[in-house]
């Protein structure tokens, strides 16, 4: 059974006509709006015959239902270009999110819809916005599916879905005291925000070892192995002096320098030195 998602970004087989008509009909929403266009405007500015829109599109709407959908696919391949050679969870989020902000922010047709049109699109976002959100949040569901650094029992579309409602809030009410006009602002505000509470919705943080163990305490790490700091639980058999290095998903150095007493626990915790 394929989802909407699918249907998005699954790329028609279209020839150069196609492609003509569907650039007619963007730059004609964009100039005269969706009630004002009619499919001769289309049909004139492609340099095409009106039946011959109509061979590739059975209807007006179907027009209409085709130009979104080649937008929506740009948006997602857009962010999935920015995130998808990202080395964490962590980074993949701030910067699908900055991505996304941007791409909203600067969408000619979004801008169109919601200011000059709201009342045929806003519902659309708002009060029927079940379907939006479900392909957004399948998108990110996706994501978070393919990710080591989510734990197992976490529903991901749970998550997903909180992220989108957030992101879609921000889109229609920029306005208020979160800073995310620039891609600056926005990558900031995410640092600050969406990146700590993503271990509350979930996420583990992943570190590696450099180095070795003077000893083995614990579990056996080697150097250069993956492991998520929820999961790490030391206990020292007896007082002495050792330094793991970890490298975070945010790049910057961490330490657990320890002098411990028999039995204490160091349990998913990471005090930042840095060095």
């Amino acid at each position: 059974m394929t989802s909407l998602l699918n249907d998005i970004l699954t790329e028609p087989d279209a020839d150069e006509a196609g492609v003509r008509i569907l650039d007619a009909a963007l730059a004609e929403y964009l100039a005269h709006g969706f009630r004002r266009t009619s499919v001769d405007d289309i049909a004139r500015r492609a340099g095409l015959g009106r039946a011959t829109v109509y061979r590739r599109f059975a209807t007006r709407d179907e027009l209409v239902q085709a130009v979104l959908t080649r937008e929506c696919r740009r948006f997602f391949v857009d962010i999935a270009a920015a995130t998808d050679r990202l080395p964490s969870l962590a980074d993949r989020l701030v910067e699908g999110f900055v991505v996304g902000l941007r791409n909203a922010r600067d969408q000619p047709l979004l801008h169109r819809m919601l200011t000059v049109e709201p009342e045929s699109w806003l519902p659309y976002l708002t009060t029927r916005g079940g379907p939006a959100i479900a392909v957004m949040r399948e998108f990110l569901a996706r994501c978070y599916h393919e990710s080591p650094e989510v734990r197992s029992g976490v529903n991901a579309e749970e998550v997903a879905e909180i992220l989108v409602r957030l992101f879609i809030s921000l889109v229609l009410t920029p306005e208020g005291c979160l800073a995310v006009r620039t891609d600056e602002e926005a990558r900031a505000t995410a640092r600050r925000y969406l990146v700590p509470a993503r271990h509350r919705l979930g996420f583990q943080q992943f570190g590696r070892v450099e180095g070795q163990w003077e000893r083995p305490v614990g579990p056996e790490l080697l150097p250069g192995q993956r492991f998520g700091l929820d999961d790490v639980l030391v206990r020292m058999v007896e007082p002495q002096q050792f330094h793991v290095r970890l490298l975070t998903t945010d790049s910057r150095p961490a330490r657990w320098p320890a002098t411990m007493s028999p039995a204490q626990p160091l349990h998913g915790h990471c005090p930042r030195e840095d060095t």
